[in-house]
C-alpha cells in the first residue's frame, strides 16, 4: 500500500507528502548554499527500506536533513567510507550522525565495521556529482570511487542530487567505467532520463 507520511521531522526541517506522492523536504539549514532548498524524492525513496546516502562536501547538496529523516523513518542508512590504500569505497550502516568522524579528504565518515554490507540489499543510492546531464550522466571528483561502488549494487536505483547550475546544457561524455543515475533532483525540478519511467 501507499506509505504513510514520515514520522515527526527534526527541528529546522519541514516534511510534507504532496498529493502526487512526492516527499517534499524543506531544509532550513543556514549552511545550505541557497538558504532554503527543497529536495524532492520519488516514491522509490518512500518505499526503500535500505538507502545509501553521501555526506556533502565542497558545496554539494546537503543530505543531513534527509539522513536524519530516513533514520526517523526507521530505514537502514548507509554512508561511504574511503579506503585510500586501494582507492575504493565501502559502505557502512549508521544509526546516528553522532556515529560519524572526519575521514579521508575531511569528509565525515562512518566507523569501519567488521565487514561491509550485502550490497544486493541496498535499494536506493543517493549520489553526489560535480555535474549531471539530462541523460543521467555525471561527472564526479575524478577518481572513480563512486562508480566502482555503485557497480556493486545490482538492485539499487540511483538518484543524483544537484543544484540547478550543476545541470550541464550538453551531453556529458560517458566513459566505459561511468555509472549513470536514473533520476536527478534539483532545488526546482526532477529530471528523468528518456530511458527511465517516472516514479
Amino acid at each position: 500500500g501507499r506509505p504513510r507520511p514520515p514520522a515527526l521531522p527534526m527541528e529546522g526541517v519541514s516534511v510534507t507528502v504532496r498529493p502526487e506522492g512526492l516527499l517534499e523536504v524543506e531544509a532550513r539549514d543556514g549552511e545550505e548554499r541557497s538558504g532554503l532548498v527543497k529536495l524532492y524524492l520519488s516514491k522509490r525513496y518512500q518505499f526503500a527500506k535500505t538507502v545509501l546516502f553521501y555526506y556533502a562536501k565542497d558545496g554539494e547538496v546537503d543530505t543531513r536533513p534527509m539522513i536524519l529523516q530516513a533514520l526517523l523513518e526507521k530505514k537502514r542508512v548507509f554512508l561511504p567510507k574511503v579506503k585510500k590504500e586501494d582507492n575504493s569505497i565501502e559502505a557502512y550502516e549508521i544509526t546516528s550522525l553522532d556515529d560519524l568522524s572526519s575521514g579521508e579528504f575531511g569528509v565525515m565518515e562512518p566507523p569501519q565495521k567488521a565487514r561491509p554490507p550485502d550490497y544486493s540489499q541496498i535499494e536506493l543510492a543517493i549520489v553526489p556529482g560535480v555535474a549531471f546531464d539530462s541523460e543521467g550522466n555525471r561527472i564526479g571528483h575524478g577518481m572513480g570511487y563512486y562508480d566502482r561502488l555503485l557497480k556493486r549494487m545490482p538492485n539499487a536505483f540511483f538518484i543524483g542530487l544537484a543544484f540547478e547550475f550543476q545541470i550541464a546544457p550538453r551531453r556529458i561524455v560517458r566513459e566505459a567505467h561511468d555509472v549513470a543515475v536514473g533520476e536527478i533532483i534539483t532545488e526546482g525540478r526532477r529530471i528523468f532520463p528518456k530511458h527511465q519511467r517516472k516514479c
